[in-house]
């Protein structure tokens, strides 16, 4: 199994330690704030191979054992999807991100919180067609091992009358390593 916490090291920026403790509220924009887009042509083919990895050796084991208190590292976020527009010329959107802080640890309790997320996590990915599916447009948290948590938001908009889009927004955090 690829380590997300390999891939961090070798191609995320490397900055000092916070501090001090966040103070609520803090949101999605605090996460942003530490992650940097990957441009690099090579890079961006290695980090998608990774992840491809990564999701392939999920188990996606039933009663993964969850605790608000466990900590985790935002590693790395990918957004991707699609738009079409008036002109039907389908817009690809494709960028991914490494976080520049492996140091700052989030709990489980304050990841939730900063995504407004109020269910357990789910042991699968929910797949998100429709725009009345229950997972559209929601951040969705998914505990596909205990060694990783994903947060994910899939926003469909099939058939629009001008507009049409399926975007996936993820952050990928792994749990603090001891």
């Amino acid at each position: 199994m690829v380590c997300l916490f390999c891939w961090h090291q070798l191609f995320a920026q490397k900055t000092a330690a916070k501090k001090q403790p966040l103070n609520y509220p803090y949101g999605l924009d605090y996460f942003d704030q530490i992650l940097t887009e990957i441009k690099d042509n090579d890079s961006l083919i290695m980090f998608k191979k990774m992840l491809d990895s990564v999701k392939r050796h999920f188990t996606m084991a039933k009663n993964t054992p969850f605790s608000f208190s466990s900590r985790w590292n935002l590693v790395c976020s990918d957004y991707n999807g699609w738009v079409d527009g008036l002109s039907k010329h389908r817009l690809q959107i494709d960028q991914c991100y490494s976080s520049t802080d492996e140091n700052m640890l989030f709990t489980s309790e304050e990841i939730f919180r900063a995504f407004d997320i109020s269910e357990k996590p789910l042991d699968y990915f929910p797949l998100v067609y429709n725009r009345d599916d229950h997972y559209n447009a929601k951040w969705t948290a998914i505990l596909p091992s205990s060694e990783y948590l994903i947060i994910q938001m899939v926003h469909s908009y099939p058939d629009g009358n001008a507009t049409s889009w399926l975007k996936t927004r993820t952050y990928y955090f792994q749990k603090e390593i001891n």
